[in-house]
């Protein structure tokens, strides 16, 4: 006979989670909004143009690009999110921006959204555990090469990596 899962822990991590969130400064809570918000009125102003039947051909081209770029930026907001979380969590400080961190966040984030549909078209679990990691990943490529990676995986990932 199964045992019932015991209510504590669950609740203990969800406790922790909320603790970690709230604990985090205004900069780093902003990030996320200043990524997400624009998408949502890119995609409300892309609903309203394709609702009225004579809207131009080249009007939703326009704003289909734009939309695929506002995509992009809201990608790379939400990294930038996850990387300033993991490294408060970690006690790390924050690394200085330069043109090479910039161009990596936004190349890997630009790879990652375009490949991420293939990857759940194949709706294998193995496939969309990299993917949703993946975004801890371009901000720590040398936690790869830690042995206790999927310990901190497991630990991390529920809490800021639901996409």
């Amino acid at each position: 006979m199964a045992h019932p899962l015991a209510r504590t822990a669950a609740l203990d991590l969800l406790e922790d989670g909320v603790h970690a969130l709230r604990a985090l400064p205004l900069s780093t809570l902003v990030c996320h909004p200043i990524g997400a918000v624009p998408l949502v009125l890119g995609l409300l102003l892309f609903w309203n143009d394709m609702a009225r039947p004579r809207t131009p051909d080249s009007t939703c081209a326009f704003e289909a690009l734009a939309l695929t770029l506002l995509l992009l930026w809201m990608n790379c907001w939400r990294a930038v999110f996850a990387g300033r979380l993991d490294r408060q969590l970690g006690g790390r400080p924050e690394p200085r921006w330069t043109r090479r961190r910039l161009w990596r966040l936004v190349t890997s984030q630009a790879f990652l959204g375009g490949t991420k549909p293939l990857a759940m078209a194949v709706a294998v679990a193995g496939a969309r555990r990299p993917l949703r990691n993946a975004r801890i990943w371009t901000w720590r490529s040398s936690w790869l090469r830690r042995a206790s990676w999927q310990a901190l995986n497991n630990a991390r990932v529920g809490a800021y990596c639901f996409c």
